[in-house]
Formats: C-alpha cells, sequence, structure tokens
C-alpha cells in the first residue's frame, strides 16, 4: 500500500531508511505463516527496498541505510530453521534478524554501488523507544527496571540520541559515506563476519524473494 501511494506522488528516491522494529516474548506467525521477529525487521525490509529499487536508481546517486543493532554480533543465521520452529527464543530471533540487516545491506550494495546507490547498516544504540514493550510487560523485567531507572538513563539513548547514527549516515555527502560499512555512534566500525560473507548475501537474498514470492530483476 505504501509503495502504490509512493508511486502516485514521486517518480525518484534518494534515502530511504529501514526502521521497523519488532522483539517479541512469543513466537508470532504472520497470515502467511511466517516468524514474524523475522519477517518485521528483515523481510518487510527486503520487500519496500527491492519495490522501490527502480526509484532508488532513477535518483543516481542515492542511499539504503538499514537500522541494524550490536545484537547482530552475537545473531546466527538459522538456515535450516529461519521460522526458529525448533527452540525459539526472543533474543535468538532478534539477533538473527539483525544480522539480516546487516547481510543485506552488504548484498545490496554489491549489486548497485556500481550502479550509483549505497546501502549500510547500523548500531544506534540501546535507546529508549517501544520496542521494549514486550519484555517490559513482564513482572521481574518491570521491576527492575523500576529499580534501576537511573542507570537505564545513564546508560542508554533517547530517541533522538538514537537517530542521530541513522541521521549521519542518511545526510552526510554521499562520496563520503561508506558502501556496505557498518556504522555505530556516527562512524564506520567493525562488523560481525558474517555481515560480510558474498555466500551469505546471495543465499539471504535468494531465500528472502523465496519467502515474499517474488522474482529477482535483472538490472
Amino acid at each position: 500500500e505504501f509503495v502504490d501511494v509512493f508511486q502516485t506522488k514521486y517518480n525518484r528516491l534518494d534515502i530511504l531508511v529501514n526502521n521497523a522494529g519488532l522483539g517479541s516474548k512469543h513466537r508470532q506467525l504472520t497470515a502467511k505463516g511466517a516468524e514474524m521477529t523475522f519477517t518485521t525487521n528483515h523481510l518487510g525490509h527486503f520487500m519496500l527496498t527491492r519495490l522501490l529499487t527502480d526509484y532508488l536508481l532513477k535518483s543516481g546517486r542515492s542511499r539504503v541505510v538499514n537500522v541494524a543493532s550490536a545484537s547482530s554480533f552475537q545473531g546466527n543465521i538459522h538456515w535450516d530453521d529461519l521460522m526458529l520452529e525448533k527452540g525459539y527464543t526472543m533474543w535468538k530471533a532478534y539477533s538473527q534478524s539483525k544480522l539480516a540487516n546487516v547481510i543485506f545491506a552488504n548484498e545490496f550494495n554489491r549489486r548497485f554501488e556500481s550502479k550509483g546507490v549505497k546501502s549500510v547498516s547500523l548500531h544506534p544504540g540501546v535507546v529508549r523507544t517501544e520496542i521494549w514493550r514486550s519484555a517490559l510487560k513482564r513482572t521481574i523485567p518491570a521491576i527492575l527496571a523500576t529499580i534501576f531507572y537511573p542507570l537505564i538513563l545513564l546508560f542508554t539513548k533517547s530517541s533522538e540520541q538514537g537517530a542521530q547514527t541513522a541521521l549521519q549516515c542518511a545526510l552526510m555527502d554521499h562520496d563520503k559515506l561508506e558502501g556496505g560499512a557498518y556504522y555505530s555512534d556516527c562512524v564506520p566500525v567493525k562488523m560481525n563476519p558474517d555481515g560480510k560473507s558474498e555466500e551469505y548475501g546471495k543465499r539471504l537474498w535468494n531465500k528472502s524473494l523465496e519467502l515474499i514470492e517474488m522474482k529477482d530483476i535483472n538490472y
């Protein structure tokens, strides 16, 4: 629906920021039977970006900014169980989806940087947003959050502070943006080595196309 509306209003796209995020205590499924965290955090971004790729290419020097997380360092892509039917935990699902963000950013950049479209991923920091609402509905985490609230304020970021790295990646000069890089605190930093893997990039790309029932497009 978003793409349909976009197409009626615009003929180019300079900046796309993929920022939807979900962390769910319980395993949930979409109407089509896909695991909700992976769908929200990766497949939705993948599909939206693919549907808007033509508009990014029309803009010449455009970019895709993927909001990932430091949890990507603990993440693994469970190729034989992407939907986590076996042994689901919130952390397992979330870290897998965030590693997928990093892998996708690199693979998209490999395919399109030569055509003028750069793609990066980033860690915004530990930000006080609604993404924590599921965990805070549990009694013990809610009590601990109340007790340690001053420390939480000290070691976490506000939404405004958490947006700074995404803004930096979205607004810095195109020539200075390091395509395929992983940013934190507004500068490129090391990423999970799996994020750079061309094998994983191609594999995730093809699997994502399969899951959203789309065909690849050759540019």
